[in-house]
């Protein structure tokens, strides 16, 4: 079976996939999460999500690797 990685701290979203009821591990991306230009949350989150998947991914190439976002737009 494929090692499943959760490419996030959130406590929200390891809550989301504890409900599943599937083994995962959860792991902590350290990516800068400045806006670079977006002009709409969803841009930032995708982009951000992406991001995190990305950098976990390079040491996990085997794995599935979830990543995810949520951000506040003013």
């Amino acid at each position: 079976m494929q090692q499943i990685i959760l490419a996030s701290s959130s406590q929200t979203r390891k809550v989301l996939m504890d409900r599943l009821g599937i083994t995962y591990t959860a792991l902590s991306p350290d990516i800068d999460e400045t806006p670079r230009g977006e002009t709409h949350a969803d841009q930032l989150a995708s982009r951000l999500a992406y991001e995190k998947a990305q950098h976990i991914a390079k040491d996990y190439p085997n794995a599935v690797v979830i990543g995810s976002d949520q951000v506040a737009w003013r």
